[in-house]
């Protein structure tokens, strides 16, 4: 049968055999490659999202490296925690309050994300200078980076006014459920 056929039409039979044979072989040996490819393409766009993450928490160290002191990982992840939980910060705060005989404190939240995100409270109350005193030494020696920001105080020794502004640094900050809190926490509250 391939003997009657033209010299031209024995060529484009030929071709067309070709054609299929590449055919054939591409759909065995390059679409089982290409979908292998896809796969480890995204496996790869995987890690370079991660890579930037873990870039972007290096700057964080390194900026709070540089301005506060270098510490190793379990300091920093004390000082610097990943999740401040704002209820637990602010019971913490009012039971400072107390143990210092002060006025319960009219207190205002600002949660600012930027390279170094923290939390700003605000807190007015009154009491007497010693105990106005007592409270800033003891959120000050906080394992936590607590930065008192700004004190204002009028009134005389023994009943002053008192103005605080505090930034409690972290890389961000939730609420919680009730019944939640948790002062055992030693990242929150050094074991309180």
């Amino acid at each position: 049968m391939f003997s009657k056929l033209s010299p031209r039409e024995r060529k484009l039979i030929t071709f067309l055999g070709i054609i299929i044979l590449l055919y054939l072989a591409y759909i065995t040996l390059f679409e089982g490659n290409l979908a292998k490819l896809q796969e480890r393409e995204g496996y790869l766009d995987s890690l370079q999202r991660q890579e930037e993450k873990l870039q972007g928490e290096m700057f964080q160290y390194n900026l709070l490296k540089n301005q506060y002191g270098n510490y190793d990982i379990e300091e920093l992840l004390i000082k610097y925690p990943e999740k401040l939980h704002i209820p637990e910060i602010i019971l913490w705060l009012e039971e400072l309050f107390a143990d210092w005989e002060l006025s319960r404190p009219n207190i205002s939240l600002n949660k600012v994300y930027g390279d170094i995100s923290y939390l700003g409270i605000t807190l007015s109350f009154t009491g007497p200078y010693d105990n106005i005193f007592n409270l800033i030494e003891k959120i000050e020696g906080d394992e936590r980076l607590v930065l008192i920001e700004s004190l204002n105080l009028s009134g005389s020794q023994n009943s002053l006014a008192a103005n605080i502004s505090i930034k409690f640094i972290g890389q961000s900050f939730e609420e919680l459920s009730q019944g939640e809190y948790d002062f055992s926490n030693r990242n929150l509250f050094g074991g309180r």
